[in-house]
């Protein structure tokens, strides 16, 4: 069986955020102050209900502090299930790309994530012209687009004994 995945380095976070619809570093945000609120209500409407009738006030924390945690957890794999809607085909594709195109789909994340570091107040550390390899079984490592640290227009001696395998 043939298994895909996207798998990034380095600067990880548009490259998810591409698979996954949404910036992990947000949904752990999303994630946190979802608890932060809804604890924060259930704990008002405890004490709003304490201070009225202190038994039926406990009794209300018991069985929330059981239910509440499912709750979460359900709210989560919602968003976890709306999240595969938008992974699954993506990957789905992705196994059935020709080599060029899975080096054009590699390269893009990468001028994406440059993108994001070029006009956000993140550093740019991603820049410049990019590299592209595919590693297949058959071929082994092979070129798709490769900068030179020189001109090979000015250069057309190293170039001829690359040609010539030197």
């Amino acid at each position: 069986m043939r298994t895909t995945a996207v798998v990034p380095f380095a600067q990880q976070e548009m490259a998810h955020s591409f698979m996954e619809g949404i910036e992990p570093s947000l949904l752990k945000f999303m994630m946190g102050s979802s608890v932060k609120v809804f604890s924060g209500v259930i704990k008002e409407i405890v004490d709003l209900v304490t201070k009225a009738d202190s038994q039926i006030g406990e009794n209300l924390e018991d069985v929330l502090k059981s239910r509440v945690p499912k709750l979460f957890e359900s709210l989560f794999m919602g968003w976890r299930s709306q999240r595969e809607l938008t992974w699954k085909p993506v990957l789905q594709i992705t196994g059935s790309l020709h080599k060029d195109e899975l080096a054009a789909m590699a390269e893009a994340l990468v001028n994406l994530t440059k993108f994001r570091r070029r006009v956000t107040t993140d550093r740019e550390t991603v820049g410049g012209p990019i590299d592209v390899a595919v590693i297949t079984k058959g071929d082994g490592f092979v070129w798709v687009k490769r900068k030179h640290y020189f001109s090979p227009d000015l250069n057309p001696r190293v170039i001829a004994r690359y040609q010539q395998g030197g």
